[in-house]
């Protein structure tokens, strides 16, 4: 409304009933505002406006033309805005409107050029180029929505998918261990339960649980082994550049008969408008001027800014020396197609910027400082067109390789939620299975010995036996759950780790606070497996030593430390084991810190530091 109601004011300043008329046709332009939701009636009224302006000032000032150059914008937005937002009836009965209205025009107000140049152009240039442009951007805005749909539900079920491939790699490890392990605990309790219901057992009975718990220990420590060499995961392929080299072929390739079809529009109509100009040359030569004018436009999806500048010089050329063009429909053809067409097919903003000015200078050398005042607003809003449908192309392509993104990544977390999965199960079979197999060896050894010099105590050793042994088979029948149902850090429970080492030969001082209440389920974990591990390595490595296990809260954390001496039988220290770096692992996982060193007496220490989860009274 704004530029019609400039240009009628600059125009007919002079005239004051062609001012009052084009002042109240430009009026008219409001009604793009419902290009959106109504966008039917709207190109149907803005065309019957401009009708309706023709035929007044043809009644009441018939010297007077109507103006056109915003009227032809009116007219490409409205078009655009049918293609993007109308359905297909709508676009059927609305296409053709603005053509009719063209015709209606120049038979109520004829002009220079002949029908039949004005024709091809109204429909090529005003009708069919915006609609097919809006019904592009309204096929891509669909494929955004679709694509974030699918984005969104990919994200969605991202967790699901991991989840149910856990599920599955804990149903084939359980699967793998029921026969490895599971079968031998089983057979390694019974006969401890029957060992300690009848106190005539021999000492060979003794030492037969001794080689079953060991053995027993030996395939543990295998599967340990096992899962820590899984195969770390394969290697996803690039898939996400493949498909955007795939996807910037094909955009290309799409790209390629619409840049055919623009070049023999413009051909085309430069053709049906060569009888009006003023030829300098022959029509034969002029005809394959025309043919060569329009080449760089049938090119222009291969090197958009080169082929720009080609045409612009061409325009140049033709312009000199075959025919002026600064008042042909031609001109306005020039001012649309390219800009559109630089900007549509540029892959980056800055090289679209240059493509404009490149348009803006071809405007300025062929026709002038008039001629590119004129055609400004149309280059500038044709670019920007352009702009508009390469930024939904790149949101497409975006989309599109998100979606590919994630689906690798589904992948990706599947298979390190399953390393993670074996990691854990390696961890809890080192810790938890390792330890209870360790401290029936170590007790089964301990029994055997005394069997003969104190048999009551003895089999009261071969009662603490049992109890580790069905605490192990307790841990691997349950498969070693990641979270616990309930509170782990009881007196009971601590109790009992510390009696089964004390039972293992070790002196065992203890230092515990209550520290149940400020810690999650989780974390309860990780201290009762690092106390496990840290008194299990104790047993392996230094037997008969003095150790001073303490668990005290220490500010916004819980202190956990193990420390002992120098054991009675001198075996190396595990400076760099797995149970240790499996510590690590847990403390790390809960935000927490844990380091061990050997003492300069010939002991050892493992500290940790776990944060607290104090939950508010």
């Amino acid at each position: 409304m704004t530029a019609a109601a400039i240009e009628v004011l600059v125009r007919w300043h002079d005239q004051p009933v062609a001012l009052v008329v084009g002042l109240g046709g430009s009026l008219g332009f409001g009604f793009l505002v419902l290009r959106r939701t109504h966008p039917l009636a709207m190109i149907w009224i803005v065309s019957a406006v401009g009708v309706l302006e023709a035929l007044l000032l043809t009644l009441l000032v018939p010297t007077v033309l109507t103006n056109s150059d915003v009227a032809i914008i009116a007219l490409l937005v409205a078009t655009y805005s049918l293609g993007i937002h109308g359905s297909r009836r709508a676009l059927v009965l609305g296409a053709p409107v603005p053509v009719l209205a063209i015709l209606a025009v120049d038979l109520l107000q004829p002009r220079d050029h002949p029908l039949s140049s004005a024709l091809p152009f109204a429909v090529f240039f005003v009708v069919v180029i915006p609609a097919i442009a809006g019904r592009l951007v309204r096929g891509r805005a669909r494929m955004v929505e679709r694509l974030r749909a699918q984005t969104a539900e990919l994200k969605a079920h991202q967790k699901m998918w991991v989840e149910e491939e856990l599920a599955r790699e804990r149903f084939r490890l359980s699967e793998c261990f029921h026969e490895l392990l599971l079968v031998e605990m089983r057979a390694l309790a019974e006969r401890v339960d029957a060992a300690v219901a009848n106190q005539l057992v021999s000492v060979q009975d003794v030492s037969a649980v001794e080689d079953a718990a060991r053995g027993l220990l030996a395939q543990t420590r295998e599967a340990v082994v096992a899962l820590d060499s899984t195969a770390a995961p394969k290697r996803m392929t690039p898939a996400v550049s493949a498909e955007k080299a795939r996807h910037s072929r094909v955009e290309r390739f799409q790209a390629e008969p619409w840049a055919a079809l623009a070049a023999a529009g413009l051909g085309a109509g430069l053709l049906l408008e060569l009888p009006t100009l003023s030829l300098h040359l022959v029509a034969p030569v002029a005809v394959l001027a025309c043919v060569l004018l329009v080449l760089p436009m049938a090119f222009m999806w291969a090197a958009p800014l080169a082929m720009t500048l080609a045409l612009w010089m061409l325009v140049a050329a033709f312009d000199a020396f075959v025919a002026p063009l600064d008042a042909s429909l031609t001109a306005i053809a020039l001012a649309l197609v390219p800009p559109f067409a630089v900007a549509a097919l540029t892959s980056t903003r800055p090289r679209a910027v240059a493509g404009l000015a490149i348009c803006m200078l071809g405007e300025l050398a062929c026709f002038g400082l008039q001629g590119l005042t004129d055609a400004a607003v149309i280059v500038a809003l044709a670019w920007s067109a352009g702009v508009v449908l390469q930024e939904r192309r790149r949101l497409v392509d975006r989309l599109r390789r998100t979606a590919v993104l994630l689906a690798e990544q589904r992948e990706i977390a599947a298979s390190r939620a399953t390393l993670e999965e074996r990691g854990r199960l390696a961890r809890e079979l080192h810790d938890a299975l390792g330890h209870s197999l360790t401290v029936v060896a170590l007790q089964a050894e301990a029994a055997r010995r005394l069997w003969d010099a104190d048999h009551e105590r003895a089999l009261s050793v071969l009662r603490t036996l049992s109890a580790a042994t069905h605490d192990g088979l307790t841990d691997l029948e349950l498969g070693f759950a990641p979270a616990p149902s309930g509170p782990l850090l009881t007196a009971a429970s601590l109790d009992g780790l510390v009696g089964a080492a004390r039972l293992g030969s070790l002196q065992v001082e203890t230092d515990f606070d209550e520290v149940a209440s400020m810690l999650d389920d989780t974390r309860q974990v990780v201290v009762y497996r690092i106390l496990q591990e840290s008194l299990t390595n104790v047993l392996k490595h230094a037997p008969g030593a003095t150790v001073r296990v303490a668990v005290r809260s220490v500010g916004p954390y819980v202190e956990v430390s193990v420390i002992n001496t120098r054991g009675t039988v001198s075996r190396p220290n595990p400076e760099s084991g797995r149970g240790l770096i499996g510590m690590r692992e847990r403390a790390e996982s809960c935000g927490g810190l844990l380091n061990w060193k050997a003492r300069t007496d010939g002991g050892f220490q493992v500290r940790a530091h776990l944060p607290t989860t104090l939950v508010p009274t």
